[in-house]
């Protein structure tokens, strides 16, 4: 492979790179200058101002532009191994919410004073947020303990006070509403492209919609597809029990995510 090729191939990797992962960072956006210059030439690099503008003293060296490239590009697209993302991971977390469909659980909203760390409702009730709380118990996290440390250390950043008037976090109900949950999933894991392409949604993303009436809802995207709609199943509970259900795109997406704690 020649010179010239590789520094194309390693700029065509940071394009890609950084457009998926949602240009997070203006250094991206300095890799591919820094990339492009040194095979189109100073002259004829139309975002070079941009390279000087924010960093006038940015170099990078051709070794490492492809390795970066290369990296932004792989990392991108899922090809790192990491706990994170581990296949092991999303299989337990898919197989414990599609076991949730099999329980008799009647659906209440109700305040509950429960324990904490690893708290939980009683057994035989539970709302949208229990499907994802229970699933994710199964992999030994508890997003009650997670929820609550995060809202104790930045509870301006959730709704408490806007939506429901509240001065402090509570452990007892904070990790069982949908809203805090999506706060929680967009500052710690990974916040995906809302879409109505099935082929974007993968086994163990959580999803939340906004139903008639205003009603937040979550649910956890399965391994199994409709044979009729080609659409992923979501495992959710709507108020008859947790379902394994068509309904991706019965409502408003207002939310698409992926979580695994890292030290997992």
């Amino acid at each position: 492979m020649g010179i010239k090729t590789t520094y194309n191939l390693s700029a065509l990797w940071c394009l890609n790179g950084a457009a998926q992962l949602g240009q997070k960072c203006w250094v991206y956006c300095l890799v591919i200058a820094q990339l492009l210059r040194h095979h189109t030439g100073e002259a004829n690099d139309p975002i070079n101002r941009l390279n000087k503008e924010f960093s006038p003293g940015f170099r990078l060296r051709r070794g490492s532009a492809v390795f970066l490239g290369f990296f932004l590009f792989i990392a991108a697209n899922g090809f790192v191994p990491s706990p994170a993302v581990a296949d092991s991971a999303v299989v337990q977390l898919v197989q414990a919410a599609k076991a949730r469909t099999q329980l008799a659980i009647t659906y209440d909203g109700s305040y509950f004073s429960i324990a904490y760390p690893n708290g939980d409702v009683p057994a035989d009730v539970g709302v949208c947020t229990d499907v994802v709380i229970r699933s994710y118990r199964a992999l030994g996290i508890d997003l009650q303990q997670l929820v609550h440390e995060d809202m104790v250390a930045n509870f301006e950043l959730y709704p408490s006070r806007r939506v429901w008037g509240l001065t402090q976090p509570d452990t007892n109900i904070d990790h069982r509403r949908v809203l805090n949950l999506a706060v929680y999933f967009r500052r710690h894991g990974q916040e995906l492209a809302i879409s109505h392409n099935p082929g974007l949604y993968s086994a163990g993303d959580i999803v939340t919609w906004q139903l008639p009436g205003n009603l937040p809802h979550i649910g956890i995207v399965s391994d199994v597809r409709s044979e009729i709609s080609g659409n992923p199943l979501v495992v959710h509970n709507m108020g008859l029990g947790p379902k394994l259900q068509d309904m991706l795109f019965d409502y408003e997406i207002t939310g698409h995510y992926r979580f695994f704690p890292v030290d997992y």
